[in-house]
């Protein structure tokens, strides 16, 4: 078995724990008004499942049943399935994934200004534009002119 040095496994600690501080932010978007929770409809103990896709940090992907993986599904009471993808073909599984509409619901982003990324936002691909025109409206009642 490969023993996996301390670099890797601080590069894997960190993408990880950036993920998860995304998850927290982009679930404190969520329009409350609806009265709908994204996640599990089922009983509050059950662990919220949570799909990423992400770039790998090594030649070698972290093994599913890591470490530092258990331990922030333990602490968030989370089951995460991540997908890591290689960088040298993340741009194309990353289109492909966008075009499928099979989206995670984490998903690193290299270019968030690149054409691609901006084009599907602009098609409502991520179902973000309502959150975007409230918050500029927000912003614009907030700080008049």
């Amino acid at each position: 078995m490969q023993k996996v040095g301390k670099r890797n496994t601080r590069n894997l600690a960190w993408i990880i724990s950036v993920v998860m501080v995304m998850s927290v932010v982009l679930s404190a978007c969520g329009n409350k008004e609806e009265g709908q929770v994204s996640g599990n409809s089922g009983n509050a103990d059950d662990p919220l499942e949570v799909s990423i896709m992400t770039i790998t940090p090594s030649a070698v992907p972290a093994a599913d049943d890591n470490v530092i993986k258990r331990a922030i599904e333990e602490a968030t009471n989370s089951k995460m399935n991540i997908q890591w993808v290689s960088n040298n073909i993340y741009g194309d599984k990353l289109n492909l994934t966008l075009a499928s509409g099979d989206i995670p619901d984490l998903i690193m982003i290299n270019d968030p200004f690149g054409s691609t990324f901006t084009k599907m936002v602009k098609q409502g691909a991520f179902g973000i534009s309502p959150l975007i025109s409230r918050t500029i409206r927000t912003s614009a009642e907030a700080f008049p002119i």
